[in-house]
């Protein structure tokens, strides 16, 4: 906590609380400032392609995900990266796009497929093996890419995809 909101809890919470929610909207944060879609590697047998993906870097980047788009908007999808890997969950709450889920493990490579999840549900969509990365693609994507066991992902594309210009 900075000074400034030390001093304005001396004039009384009340006051505090409105002057910091005055400040907090002035001060631009990073997370409003959207990442450039990253290029991100897709092997699948002998074929490798590019995908240009939003990515879902921190944690409210990646509880936001792709809620609320009607589109991509020129992106293949999204990518989320996580710290580690374990097991996810997902859900499709106020996703209006069908989707594909491809989860990862740690050196990029495919662990689970969830085909065609149904929009707009809180229905848990989960992968029980440990999982760093997933990407959601538009729903069939994934069978006419031919994604399957033998799938991965750049691990040099992963490593840049996260930083900032």
């Amino acid at each position: 906590m900075n000074t400034l909101c030390l001093i304005l809890r001396k004039k009384g919470a009340r006051f505090a609380l409105m002057a910091s929610l005055a400040c907090c909207q002035l001060l631009p944060r990073q997370a409003d400032k959207p990442r450039p879609l990253s290029p991100v590697r897709l092997t699948a047998g002998a074929t490798t392609r590019t995908l240009h993906l939003w990515t879902a870097c921190s944690a409210e980047e990646q509880a936001r995900g792709l809620m609320g788009r009607r589109s991509l908007g020129g992106a293949d999808g999204m990518l989320f990266v996580f710290d580690g890997a374990r097991p996810r969950t997902f859900w499709m709450h106020d996703t209006p796009l069908a989707l594909d889920m491809l989860f990862f493990d740690g050196t990029g490579r495919l662990t689970c497929c969830i085909e065609w999840a149904e929009p707009m549900t809180d229905t848990p969509r989960a992968c029980p093996i440990p999982s760093q990365y997933v990407v959601e693609l538009p729903g069939g994507a994934a069978a006419r890419l031919s994604l399957g066991a033998d799938t991965t992902l750049n691990k040099d594309d992963l490593a840049a995809s996260c930083r900032r210009p």
